[in-house]
């Protein structure tokens, strides 16, 4: 009697059994589902490419991948990662990585569908898929990091060479101020019509290339630019042509100078130096001749993100310096700007042409854009801000050179040689001369002269206390003396733009007669504006 309930106990575990079941494989499709959901959005969101691979060969991956490597999605799978999406160069390192099991962290040049080449970071995980062991690859295309490190380095780089070649530039400028005030001497104890003018006159323009050169070097520092101007680019491109194509007669020069292009604010030595250089470097890449095509013309940014770097939006000249040459691959063209790099023979270059190029136009706020491809030749294009309101100086005659009267003149500098012709220089103009080579030694000389002084000219590099100071001790004790700075730094540095609030003007070495005497008397004009200005 008891066997038709057992079965009937039975029949109800089985269907308890079977409800149990259905009730897990819905909840493991339920799970199943999220899972993939979750994995989908995962890999939706992601803004890294995403993909799993067993030995090489992809078997899984997000559309982010995809579009990386600017492959369709349904093209993807089957894809031999070694052959397909790393350089040669980079395959040997990879493949010892595909069958690690740990993590790796590493960096390749990959390869687009299109052929572009770019770098990656790539990161490996070992994991699992579909019940077999693989390795789950995120990549992340890294052109604008290396770009902001490469612009970092290159930063670096400029700001390390720009701090020895100031340094050397002011020593440099120091020797030549002690030759060209011989000159100056020398010119005056000889008759006008002496046949040793003309060394002397040669002489001078061997000091004026070393004040350049020494000027070439200041253009990697900060604050190198000398003389603030407006420009007319194209005029000085037509200018500079007009020397430069007579001495390279086997190369054909066409020129397309708006002259719409817009003014520019900078220093005209610099620029006109930058034009030269991408001249000279352009015709040494035509040995056997060619052609040069040299372009002026305005150029409107409107957004930060129309180029490949970023780029104040603005109104810029621009100027490009094209030429049929033999050209350059792009690992030449990542180096061009690096400091003493040259592809010339040791005896031909020296590197800093255009890494003085790139420093000069750094410093003017613009930028430089360089195309090249071997066997067709170069392109550098400058752009540089176009000044707001400009307008360009009216040519003026130089002044002539005129003695000065009696007065005392304090020069205080710590350069033997140069001190003793600095001397000489402003006995020539006509003023007694008090020296000193140390800052105590000149503060005395202040002292004992008791206000009887008609300018003092101190150099900015002595050592002691800084001249900060210096200038500090000199204004307390003698505040109504004209007080003139001396450097063979440059003007527009930044260190001397901010002591120029606290003195009366500053003349940069080497200084002929003549500048001399204009900086004393405009020092003088400039103190007495002032003391005028607060009665």
């Amino acid at each position: 009697m008891t066997a038709p309930e057992n079965d009937n106990a039975s029949n109800d575990n089985a269907s308890n059994d079977s409800v149990s079941l259905v009730t897990e494989r819905r909840s493991a499709d339920v799970a199943l589902k999220e899972s993939r959901d979750r994995y989908r959005l995962f890999a939706l969101v992601s803004s890294e490419g995403i993909f799993f691979h067993d030995n090489g060969i992809v078997i899984e991956a997000n559309d982010v991948f995809a579009k990386i490597i600017e492959r369709p999605p349904e093209t993807i799978i089957g894809m031999n990662i070694l052959k397909d999406l790393i350089r040669p160069e980079d395959a040997g390192m990879v493949a010892r990585l595909l069958t690690a099991t740990d993590d790796q962290l590493y960096e390749i040049t990959a390869v687009a569908a299109s052929g572009r080449h770019f770098p990656a970071e790539m990161r490996s995980r070992p994991g699992e898929w579909a019940g077999r062991p693989c390795r789950v690859v995120s990549i992340r295309d890294i052109t604008h990091r290396k770009k902001t490190e490469d612009q970092l380095i290159q930063s670096q780089k400029m700001a390390a060479i720009g701090t020895l070649s100031s340094g050397i530039a002011h020593d440099f400028k120091n020797m030549l101020a002690g030759i060209q005030g011989n000159v100056e001497i020398l010119r005056h104890q000889l008759a006008p019509h002496s046949p040793h003018q003309k060394r002397l006159d040669i002489i001078s323009q061997i000091v004026q290339r070393g004040t350049k050169l020494s000027g070439q070097l200041l253009g990697y520092a900060r604050g190198g630019q000398t003389d603030i101007s407006p420009i007319d680019l194209s005029h000085l491109v037509a200018e500079s042509l007009e020397m430069f194509g007579h001495a390279n007669r086997n190369i054909g020069i066409e020129t397309h100078l708006n002259p719409d292009t817009p003014v520019i604010n900078g220093d005209r030595n610099q620029i006109e130096q930058v034009l030269l250089n991408l001249l000279i470097n352009a015709v040494q890449a035509m040995p056997t001749g060619g052609r040069l095509f040299i372009e002026t013309k305005a150029t409107d940014i409107l957004d930060r993100a129309s180029r490949e770097y970023n780029v104040v939006p603005g109104r810029y000249a621009k100027l490009s310096v094209r030429d049929t040459g033999h050209g350059m691959d792009r690992e030449t063209q990542r180096q061009i700007f690096e400091p003493f790099f040259t592809t010339k023979p040791e005896s031909q270059g020296t590197g800093l042409g255009l890494a003085s190029t790139y420093g000069i136009i750094k410093n003017h706020k613009g930028y430089i854009d360089v195309s090249s491809q071997p066997g067709k030749g170069s392109c550098f294009s400058l752009l540089l801000p176009a000044a707001r309101a400009a307008t360009l100086p009216k040519a003026v005659a130089p002044t002539p050179e005129r003695r000065d009267t009696s007065d005392t003149i304090l020069l205080i500098d710590d350069e033997p040689d140069f001190l003793d012709v600095g001397r000489e220089m402003l006995l020539l103009l006509g003023y007694q001369v008090i020296t000193a080579t140390h800052v105590d030694e000149a503060l005395a000389r202040l002292k004992e002269a008791n206000g009887r002084l008609y300018t003092v000219i101190l150099d900015m590099v002595m050592p002691g206390p800084g001249v900060e100071t210096t200038l500090s001790r000199i204004v307390r004790i003698a505040p109504t003396v004209p007080l003139l700075l001396s450097s063979g730094f440059n003007r527009e540095s930044e260190s001397i733009r901010q002591l120029l609030t606290r003195c009366h003007g500053f003349i940069p070495k080497p200084y002929r007669l003549a500048e001399l005497s204009k900086a004393i008397r405009d020092a003088r004009d400039i103190l007495q504006a002032q003391s005028e200005n607060r009665s």
